[in-house]
This record gives structure tokens, sequence and C-alpha cells, in this order.
């Protein structure tokens, strides 16, 4: 009996192979993309926590097998190595599956502004777009402001405003939500000085939204009318420029200078 008991799993064992299983329960519903709120609290709560709860169970089993020797024994070196996989996995740093994923906004958006920034993020890499583990802002793209000011923001796409959201009140800083289409909203956020136009005005592409108050200003494209609590919609920039060539259709990346105006007969197409 002494050696079945050694050989066998623990109650404590059995917890961590639960935890294991609802990490890999949470990572396939995940990849399902199913969309709505559910796989944004899995990836924002759920995944931290389990990786929590599976890293302090870990240290429970260390503990317990410590006070019960012999502490190897084949049962908790599998708990152990199921524990210590679900914190692995827990914390990679795997960008939000948004359910849109391939299926990008038909629009046409232009820059956000006249003239030439610097792009800060952009893409869909880590190393090139710290948005991407944000479940709502994925596809957004983040532009430099220059420290002298002077940048206007504008509507990249028509749409309807539908409010204006401050993001620092003491700051005075605010951000745009437009409808572009059904579902489909953008916020452009980053804006300083008095709100121009009401919420419910329709604005043409190219419509002032005030001040760009800085340090950026970042532009992402969403399926819910509240910033930062749907998933993010890919879509393309049409017609500017990177550096002296054109580029048709795309998404500016990190280290870019983009801009609007006239420029040289080079074009990109990437």
């Amino acid at each position: 009996m002494e050696e079945r008991r050694k050989t066998g799993f623990e109650p404590w064992a059995w917890v961590a192979f639960a935890l294991g299983a609802l990490v890999g329960a949470t990572f396939l519903y995940l990849g399902l993309r199913p969309g709505g709120r559910g796989p944004i609290l899995a990836y924002t709560l759920g995944l931290p926590i389990l990786g929590t709860a599976a890293g302090l169970w870990m240290a429970v089993g260390m503990i317990w097998s410590v006070l019960h020797r012999p502490v190897l024994q084949r049962g908790r070196l599998k708990a152990l190595v199921t524990g210590a996989a679900s914190v692995w996995v827990c914390s990679l740093p795997i960008a939000y599956p948004s359910s849109h994923e391939g299926r990008p906004s038909p629009l046409a958006f232009r820059l956000p502004f006249e003239g030439e920034l610097d792009v800060r993020w952009g893409g869909l890499e880590r190393e090139e777009n710290a948005l991407i583990f944000d479940p709502a802002r994925c596809y957004g793209v983040v532009f430099e402001l220059p420290e002298e000011g002077g940048v206007v923001a504008r509507t990249p796409v028509a749409g309807v405003l539908r409010s204006w959201v401050e993001t620092e009140p003491e700051g005075g800083v605010r951000s745009a939500v437009l409808e572009v289409a059904e579902q489909r909203f953008l916020v452009v956020a980053g804006l300083g000085g008095e709100a121009p136009v009401p919420p419910g005005s329709s604005l043409a592409a190219g419509t002032p939204l005030g001040p760009a108050l800085g340090p950026t200003l970042t532009v992402h494209l969403e399926d819910r009318p509240e910033p930062g609590t749907g998933e993010g919609v890919p879509f393309f920039f049409r017609d500017y420029r990177v550096g002296e060539a054109l580029r048709e259709r795309g998404v500016p990346l990190r280290g870019e200078r983009v801009g609007t105006g006239r420029p040289s007969p080079v074009r990109d197409t990437r």
C-alpha cells in the first residue's frame, strides 16, 4: 500500500493537471476565434490568472514533496512539469487572435494628418508593433509627433462622429470615435483643444479633428463603439508616401517616415 501511494498521483498533482487542462482549453478557445467579449476576457484575464495559479500551485507541490519524502516520484515529476509548462505557455508573447484576422476593412483610409511623421509602432510583428497584444488596438498604428507641435489630426475616412472620449482629462487629451461602417468604429487618439464638431456629425475624409496633442497620434479600428472594449479590425492606408516612394496600399511600419503630398514616380506596392 505504501508503494502504491508513492507512485500514484497525489491530490495536489490532480489540481496541477486540472490547471494545465484549463490552459489548453483556453488556447483552444482563442484559436477558434469566436469573437465577442469572451475571448477578450480569456486573453487579458484568463491566461494571466491561470499562469499565476499554476506557478503558485507548483510551489505548493514542491513544498509538499519536500515534506513527504522521497521527493522525486514519477507522479510528482509529471505534475511539476505540467505546472511549469502551464506557466511558460501563459507567459508567451502571443498576439491577440482577433476574429477579424484576414478580413480587412474594404474602406480606403488616408493618413490622419498632413505632412510627414515618423511611425513609432505599426505592422503585425511584435518587434514592430507593441499594440498587437491589445485586443482592440492590435491592428493600430502609432505616429510620433514633433516636440514643437503644429500637427492637425484629420479623419482618415468618412464617417459619423459617435463620441469624444476623454483619455487624459487633466491634460486635455481626448479620442474621437467615428462609425465608418456597420460595427466598425475608428478611434483617433491623442487629440487636444476644443472639440470642433458635436457627436452625430457626418464628416468627410480629411476633416480636421483638432490639434494632435501628443506625444503620439494613434489610429485603430475596432468592432465596438466604446474604445478598448472590442476586437481590432485590420485596415490599410492608401496612397501615402514612404520617403519619396508612393505606397498605394499598406500599413506604415515602425521606423518609417510616412507622409502625404506629391511623391516621386517611384512606387512601393507592398
